[in-house]
């Protein structure tokens, strides 16, 4: 594997790679997790990373590419090495000798990180069957994920305490709830195309803090949100999202709000 690629487009996606992994729970193997899947084809560059209950990946068109592979390294140490180059550095990146990914800076710098073939690198399967579809405009999305965020915890006594819930209304709204048992965030935006199934999904708290980092409060581009039983995908600014959802029933939020 050999390509060359501005920093600008290759330090923030690899900063996100290493947030996605950033706070493993205890007792998970961090041998693979802790790792960040580099893969070169058809002219494509795409990170990947997952803590197994969410994965995310990036991908991006290449100008110069001698030889397409993959390899898996160290997220934190891959971060950390590129966030101090200049974002107009020219990286020439390769890893040629099955142990260690090598980045030549344009000024000069030259870096050397321990990495492997991605054996066993754990990944979702994003290739599920997704039926279920919604569009919206990006920064509702993420006005969505800031205002319910701070009213879901992970060790809430109630599942369904534990997530965001996001729904699709009768009045052709989509709404979004996050409550922690004593206070409760409802935000609501108007869609201008309603999906042909009702929707109606839980989001987990970790699939809602990396839903955030990778949306636009400002753009207007249009966002896909995919699911089915089990996952849910979102798709935004070269980013895939793919999170397990919590399937426990939500309450009637109508029946609570005076």
């Amino acid at each position: 594997m050999k390509f060359k690629i501005i920093n600008a487009d290759f330090s923030q996606p690899a900063a996100m790679m290493a947030y996605v992994i950033g706070t493993l729970p205890p007792g998970r193997d961090e041998s693979v997790i802790r790792n960040v899947k580099i893969t070169v084809a058809d002219r494509q560059l795409t990170l990947q990373a997952t803590d197994e209950t969410v994965q995310l990946s990036y991908t991006v068109l290449l100008s110069e590419v001698e030889e397409g592979g993959s390899c898996m390294v160290g997220a934190r140490q891959l971060a950390d090495t590129v966030k101090e180059l200049d974002n107009t550095s020219l990286l020439d990146i390769s890893f040629t000798d099955s142990s260690n990914l090598t980045i030549q800076a344009s000024d000069g710098s030259r870096f050397k990180i321990n990495a492997s073939e991605p054996l066993n690198f754990p990944t979702f399967t994003q290739n599920d069957e997704m039926p279920q579809v919604t569009r919206l405009p990006q920064k509702h999305l993420k006005y969505f994920t800031d205002m319910c965020l701070p009213y879901v915890f992970v060790d809430a006594f109630r599942e369904y305490l534990r997530g965001m819930r996001l729904e699709t209304m009768p009045d052709g709204t989509f709404q979004a709830v996050g409550c922690d048992g004593h206070r409760l965030a409802l935000a609501k935006a108007r869609l201008t195309e309603m999906p042909a199934n009702p929707l109606g999904l839980l989001i987990t708290r970790r699939m809602t803090e990396v839903m955030g980092r990778i949306l636009d409060d400002k753009s207007e581009a249009p966002v896909e949100l995919r699911c089915n039983e089990g996952k849910c995908m979102v798709s935004a600014n070269g980013y895939v999202l793919v999170g397990r959802l919590l399937t426990c029933p939500y309450p009637m939020i109508d029946s609570i709000i005076p």
